[in-house]
């Protein structure tokens, strides 16, 4: 069985009560507020919360957060090939959370790796500051993003 499909089944059987009724966490449709400027207020940082504590794990693992010379902002995770369901997974969870694609997976002919890239700054600010801010990284992977939101927080300016 492929992580992808091992995630899957670990979120399907979840449940949660809203509205006195319980509704499985893999089906429900996530929902959008209108601020955008106030990251707390991010009704999907609630609604997905399991998924999005598994992502912030994995990304403590197996991401990085790029900022070039030029200053351009980018997160990435690096896979094996055989793991491209895992990226398109994640690919998926971050589209579905603000009604947009989200990122591109792109493949590797030499390596025999899979990429997942956010570059998109509207996305690194509205999607991935956000998760990270609000389920943070346990590890020295902390000061990395502290650093890619400060960068982030220049770019404004």
């Amino acid at each position: 069985m492929s992580i992808i499909n091992l995630v899957e089944v670990y979120f399907r059987e979840f449940s949660v009560e809203e509205n006195n009724n319980v509704t499985c966490l893999g089906d429900e449709t996530p929902k959008r507020l209108n601020n955008q400027d106030n990251f707390s207020n991010k009704l999907w940082l609630e609604e997905r919360e399991q998924e999005l504590e598994w992502f912030v794990g994995f990304s403590e693992a197996e991401s990085l957060f790029f900022i070039s010379k030029s200053g351009a902002l980018s997160f990435k995770i690096e896979l094996h090939w055989d793991d491209r369901q895992t990226l398109l997974y994640i690919k998926n969870l971050l589209s579905e959370l603000e009604g947009r694609d989200v990122g591109v997976i792109v493949d590797s002919k030499d390596n025999h790796e899979s990429y997942f890239t956010v570059a998109k700054f509207k996305d690194i600010q509205e999607i991935i500051i956000p998760i990270f801010k609000k389920y943070s990284f346990t590890s020295s992977k902390y000061l990395d993003f502290n650093d890619f939101s400060l960068a982030a927080e220049i770019l404004l300016f």
